[in-house]
């Protein structure tokens, strides 16, 4: 396998990275999926070469919800809560006339 090829199959990689963070999938499921693709990819890549492989593998996003578990509606944190800021002030602050 070239660099070239090395660096298409990571640049894959970071792409599907990045869609999985979307899909809310955390932790050490992350790093398995990251590392079974990368794998698969470079077993396809020597077979057949790297664009035959990638046009077999399809849309890395529709990939990613695939491999999402159920119920998860996004990326940690988006529950739409607005973090309460630590100089808030509990009583209103006074009207200017």
């Amino acid at each position: 396998m070239s660099a070239y090829e090395w660096f298409r199959i990571r640049r894959t990689m970071l792409a599907y990275d990045y869609w999985l963070d979307v899909e809310g999938v955390t932790g050490r499921a992350r790093k398995d999926l990251r590392a079974e693709l990368v794998g698969n990819l470079t077993d396809a890549t020597a077979a057949v070469g790297y664009p035959a492989a990638r046009r077999s593998l399809g849309s890395v996003r529709t990939l990613a919800t695939a491999a999402a578990p159920a119920g998860t509606a996004g990326p940690a944190g988006s529950s739409g809560r607005m973090p309460r800021s630590s100089s808030s002030r509990s009583e209103p602050l006074p009207h200017s006339a």
